[in-house]
């Protein structure tokens, strides 16, 4: 049986991914508003994103389950409960842009070894 936190930690890797790849194909779509020129509209999106992902971790793994769905609406959390939620909110957010990074360093590692390369035959200047 895996520990809680390694089942938190695939389903925060699972659900960043999903919503990065969710990202990517909205991107292609031309009657959706996000488009790789709307960074601040994109950037609300993840920030959005990453707030489901984090409420819906932390909802499976600790609220009551009598009160999972309807205690996000109707219970007021205690302060130190909310400071949790949103320090894994803010951890949902890093974890999913550290992993977009890599996806577009990945997309673009031809050009920029095609660059590297371009770079490093070009002949030093003679003295």
């Amino acid at each position: 049986m895996t520990s809680p936190a390694n089942s938190i930690v695939a389903s925060q890797i699972t659900a960043s991914g999903v919503v990065i790849v969710l990202m990517e194909i909205a991107k292609k779509v031309p009657w959706l508003p996000i488009t790789k020129d709307t960074d601040k509209l994109n950037r609300w999106v993840a920030i959005i994103a990453s707030g489901l992902v984090a409420a819906g971790i932390h909802g499976s793994y600790s609220w009551n389950p009598q009160t999972r769905i309807f205690g996000l609406f109707t219970q007021v959390p205690t302060l130190s409960i909310f400071l949790w939620g949103v320090g894994h909110w803010l951890r949902s957010y890093v974890f999913q842009q550290g992993m977009y990074k890599t996806y577009k360093l990945q997309e673009n590692l031809p050009k920029l070894t095609a660059l590297l390369e371009a770079f490093l035959a070009q002949q030093p200047p003679k003295p």
